[in-house]
């Protein structure tokens, strides 16, 4: 073993590693040099909102999650300490923003302890867009998957509401034209009442992006009535009952289509017109 030590001169290696860890903690906590790090992703802290909507009717559209990234100079061994959840990035919109529209905001960088400095960001500003509030109304309109199946019918649909009033940016309302229920109708035979949600939509029919559209009903009761149709033959009775025999009728129409309740017509296999007395016919 002592040879094998003294062949590879283990000793002066590891002399050579203490040393090299006695220069560099001597390095690094006398000399302690200045780095710089990028943090990346900072959420940036709105302050102002509530004023924007308070004093000018403001909303939000965009910009709300804006992020950055900066770069923060200082010694190494306070950089070493520094976390992501210290460094605040906030950009205050107030007295900045009167009107609708799209703006570059500044922001400030605040770090927790003097001895750092922010010695960069990107982006130079953050992307705000800001429309105003306004309410419309807008009718309520049903549409079926499909027609009715073959014997039944619909009758018009009967809504909770006609309309429903939205509220939300004067630009994204402009889109809506209209509320619409989409109702699964392929195998209904007996009248539907429910609760259903509504999408809005614009003039071609196509869905317009509610996320900053507040409503002031959630969904609508739907009643669709549904009707069977039914053709039933129409027949006649004689009195006295054995005159049936010698006496004969030709009615026309021989029958008659009827519409109504699926469980009253469905028991209807023929209507009747009444009795015919073969002694005064």
């Amino acid at each position: 073993m002592k040879n094998w030590i003294v062949k590879h001169d283990i000793f002066t290696k590891l002399l050579s590693i203490i040393a090299a860890v006695i220069l560099w903690s001597y390095f690094m906590g006398i000399q302690n040099p200045t780095r710089t790090l990028e943090y990346k992703n900072l959420s940036v802290q709105l302050t102002g909102v509530d004023e924007l909507y308070n004093s000018y009717n403001l909303k939000l559209i965009s910009g709300a999650d804006a992020t950055v990234d900066v770069k923060v100079s200082g010694s190494s061994n306070r950089l070493a300490t520094l976390t992501v959840s210290q460094i605040k990035v906030k950009a205050d919109l107030t007295d900045t923003i009167t009107a609708p529209g799209t703006y570059e905001i500044p922001y400030h960088v605040i770090l927790p302890e003097s001895g750092m400095t922010c010695v960069g960001r990107t982006p130079e500003t953050i992307t705000i867009t800001v429309d105003r509030i306004e309410s419309k109304t807008v009718p309520v309109t049903v549409k079926y998957s499909n027609d009715a199946p073959d014997g039944y019918g619909f009758e018009e649909a009967s809504l909770s509401t006609e309309s429903v009033e939205i509220t939300g940016p004067e630009t994204e309302l402009d889109k809506v034209s209209s509320a619409v229920i989409n109702i699964n109708t392929k195998k209904l035979k007996q009248t539907l009442t429910d609760n259903y949600s509504y999408k809005l939509v614009d003039k071609n029919g196509d869905a317009v992006d509610s996320n900053n559209i507040s409503r002031n009903v959630a969904s609508i009761t739907v009643t669709i009535p549904v009707k069977q149709v039914k053709k039933v033959p129409l027949q006649v009775t004689f009195s006295p009952e054995d005159a049936g025999t010698d006496v004969t009728a030709t009615i026309s129409p021989k029958e008659v289509e009827i519409i109504g309740d699926p469980a009253t017509v469905k028991d209807i296999d023929s209507i009747t017109l009444g009795a015919i007395n073969v002694n005064t016919a």
